[in-house]
């Protein structure tokens, strides 16, 4: 999970964090792993909307 936190790093300081998340979201879809520890959720899994979509 290091290598993810550190893709994640990189939004510090970001202009526009929600682009650059879709972006690094999109290109490394790995970082998904590593949401639940920085919003400090212990589910296993999260309910994401996409689009509109459940």
């Amino acid at each position: 999970m290091k290598v993810e936190l550190n893709i994640m790093s990189s939004l510090i300081g970001s202009k526009n964090i929600e682009s650059d998340f879709d972006l690094l979201f999109n290109k490394y879809p790995e970082i998904r792993k590593c949401l639940p520890l920085l919003i400090a959720v212990r589910e296993k899994e999260i309910k994401v909307i996409d689009n509109g979509k459940n």
